[in-house]
Formats: C-alpha cells, sequence, structure tokens
C-alpha cells in the first residue's frame, strides 16, 4: 500500500519551509507594490485594504500561507508521537485556518477580520507556548527550540503591551513564522 505523502518528513518540512518563505516574498511584494505602508506604524492587513494597490497579493499571501501551515501541522501532527506536540500541531492547524479568514474577510470587513486576526495570534501563541515542556526533554536541538518559543511568546506578549498594534503584529508574525521555519529545518534535519 502507498504511504500517503504526510508519512514523508522531507515532503512536510518542505511545505512548511515554502509557505514561511511564500509569505516573506508575498509580504514583501505587497509592500513594494503599496508604496505607503510603513513597518511598525500600519498593521499588515492594511496592505489587504480594498482601497490600496496590493490588496490582492497580501490577501492571496493569507489563504495560501493559511493552507500551507495547516497541511504542514497536519502532517506533523500525524508524525508525532508526544500528546502535547500533537496539540501544538492542532493547534497550528486551526491558526492556519484561521489565517485563511484573515485573507478571505480583508480589513474592511471589520468584525470577521478582527475575530480570525486574534484567533489566529492567540491560537498561534498558545501552540508555540505548548510546544515547551515536550520538546525541552529532545535533546540539545528540542532544549535550543523551547528557548526560542518561550522567547517567542513573552517576546510578542510585551510587545501587544508596550508597543502600537502595528509593530507587535508585524513582529509577531515574523515570530510565528520563524517558528514554524524552525520545525520545519528541525523535521528535515531529523529525517
Amino acid at each position: 500500500m502507498e504511504r500517503s505523502v504526510f508519512e514523508h518528513p522531507n515532503v512536510v518540512a518542505a511545505i512548511g519551509i515554502i509557505g514561511v518563505c511564500f509569505f516573506f516574498i508575498m509580504w514583501i511584494a505587497a509592500v513594494l507594490i503599496d508604496g505607503a505602508w510603513v513597518f511598525g506604524e500600519m498593521t499588515l492587513s492594511e496592505l489587504g485594504d480594498p482601497s490600496r494597490p496590493a490588496d490582492a497579493i497580501f490577501n492571496a499571501a493569507c489563504i495560501i500561507t493559511g493552507i500551507l501551515m495547516a497541511l504542514f501541522a497536519y502532517g506533523m501532527r500525524a508524525q508525532e508521537e508526544l500528546p502535547l506536540l500533537r496539540w501544538s500541531m492542532f493547534l497550528m492547524m486551526i491558526a492556519g485556518i484561521f489565517l485563511i479568514g484573515i485573507g478571505v474577510f480583508p480589513i474592511h470587513i471589520d468584525v470577521w477580520h478582527t475575530f480570525f486576526s486574534w484567533a489566529f495570534f492567540l491560537t498561534m501563541l498558545t501552540a508555540i507556548l505548548i510546544s515547551v515542556p515536550p520538546n525541552w526533554h529532545r535533546g540539545r536541538r528540542g532544549k535550543a527550540m523551547s528557548i526560542v518559543s518561550i522567547a517567542i511568546v513573552a517576546t510578542a506578549v510585551i510587545l501587544l503591551t508596550l508597543t502600537p498594534i502595528g509593530l507587535a503584529e508585524a513582529m509577531s508574525v515574523i515570530f510565528i513564522m520563524i517558528w514554524a521555519l524552525m520545525h520545519g529545518v528541525d523535521m528535515l534535519a531529523a529525517a
């Protein structure tokens, strides 16, 4: 019987790495096309406003990256034995669905966009936090991943409480993508 694509660690890792790289490339493209978006002052979601020139690019980035993130998390969960890491990947899969919602319901659809935005961030930060204890017991690489995970959550919370939302959101997205990239690279290294 043929194995599922999600049983191949290299394929799963590639999905995650491609998703992160795709998002960053599309974010940069949207910023360059927009020309007026300011890092740290404006939210990423403002790039998806239909009145802006790069809205389709940014919203497509959210939708496609959300799909890739959900598939990556599903594949990681399928290969994981530790219950807390399985929960972490389940939450990441749900966060991928929320990221799709951000692209489907751009900023001008205020209530739904706000719901999906906060749901994405809170779900991802919870997934990252839940991954700490089981990773800690996976040797040096796991300890390093746990330390980075704690730093990501702590920094995101500090930024959310002490800085403008535009800066907190942008930096949190960067940290979340780094966390996903870290897991993809770890999966490749372990394969």
